[in-house]
């Protein structure tokens, strides 16, 4: 039987899963599939046992499934080839987290010096969490963080990260998370998505709760269903300021107004939103007439980002996936990565054809997508 202190525990962790779903789904369930694929080749690689790999593949086709039934959903794209060599530095243990659909971003980030070095800790009983760096814009906020516990624990996950202005002591939410273990090591990025309507947050506090089971039971398939299993850290907090330059680059605005057909529907690209952490775009569906709720969704179902390729002056190409996406009033917007910092002299965004089915393979797909001049 758990403790009230468990039972309490669980039932705020439960609360904070509900949170994420409510305010961040189409988010959530892009990066819900990365852990599901990085538990999977992570225990595979510790235990190799057949029983693990199949549970753990089911767990993630349940996920991937829920998620391709969704209207409108984030695409999982590979990252492009390295154009260059990159180095991490003091971050180099955050570049091998796999199926990170994001990490071009913090390349970027990280190639113009756009991180922030934090190295500050907090420790509760036998946890301790460190926030290493981060980087930000005034839409995103990406913050890499690693945590630690003593030999007779083994970290599960860092189940929750919240963030709030530390002088306003507004929320600015709760965290998309991605992250890899070795036992009483975890490395992780949480990501939160800003609102550039309110002020730009000078000072923030980081809330952690660290997740473990007893040493040894990690391997066990079972492990994160059997909650009186579940151990929890007090809740640690971390206080830090960032750096002027994140709140000194503007947001960019593009109004493209590209129009194209799907079946008898008129779509326009109508606006894109360029930040060093993010790409956002726009699209309108039908302008001028009346949609029902049935069409705009079958309208969604056929526009279908793939990636937006950016070119800089000196002929690097790099390519960004999208992210996430989410009805608007009039049509539809998705986030994608971003490399503004790296100067690109043009932005094509690459859309799925619209018969994608019909295609013998994905080569023949790609041959066939659209392609939309940004920039």
């Amino acid at each position: 039987m758990s403790s009230p202190e468990e039972q309490a525990m669980l039932a705020e962790a439960a609360q904070i899963h509900q949170e994420q779903r409510q305010q961040l789904y189409a988010i959530d369930t892009t990066y819900a599939i990365q852990r599901g694929l990085t538990m999977g080749r992570t225990r595979l690689k510790s235990r190799n046992h057949y029983l693990k790999v199949a549970a753990i593949t089911l767990i993630t086709i349940m996920v991937a499934g829920l998620w391709l039934l969704s209207p409108i959903r984030g695409t999982v794209t590979p990252q492009a080839a390295k154009e260059q060599s990159l180095e991490w530095g003091a971050l180099s243990k955050f570049k091998e987290i796999d199926y990170d659909i994001d990490q071009s971003t913090l390349e970027s980030a990280i190639r113009n010096n756009y991180v922030q070095l934090i190295n500050k800790s907090a420790k509760s009983g036998p946890y301790q969490i460190n926030i290493d760096a981060v980087t930000a814009d005034e839409n995103k906020l990406i913050l890499l963080y690693s945590a630690q516990t003593d030999s007779s624990q083994e970290i599960y996950d860092v189940n929750s990260v919240r963030m709030k202005d530390a002088q306003t002591g507004r929320s600015l939410g709760n965290t998309s998370k991605m992250g890899g273990w070795e036992g009483q090591s975890w490395h992780g990025r949480g990501t939160l998505e800003l609102d550039r309507s309110q002020p730009f947050p000078r000072s923030i506090e980081v809330d952690f709760q660290i997740a473990s089971v007893d040493r040894g039971k990690l391997s066990d398939p079972k492990t994160g269903t059997v909650k009186s299993e579940m151990k929890y850290s007090e809740r640690m907090k971390i206080k830090f300021d960032l750096e002027p330059k994140f709140a000194s680059i503007k947001t960019e605005k593009y109004q493209p107004n590209q129009t194209f057909m799907l079946g008898d529907h008129q779509i326009v690209l109508s606006e894109v939103e360029i930040s060093p952490l993010m790409t956002r775009v726009r699209f309108a569906y039908d302008p001028g007439k009346k949609m029902n709720f049935q069409t705009k969704l079958l309208i969604s179902d056929m526009v279908q980002p793939f990636e937006i390729v950016s070119k800089t002056d000196d002929g690097r190409v790099y390519k960004l996936s999208s992210l996430s996406g989410t009805g608007t009033e009039d049509g539809s917007q998705y986030t994608f990565s971003s490399n503004m910092l790296d100067d690109p002299k043009s932005m094509v965004l690459k859309l799925y054809p619209e018969s994608r089915a019909s295609y013998a393979s994905e080569q023949e797909v790609e041959a066939h997508m659209l392609e939309l001049k940004i920039k």
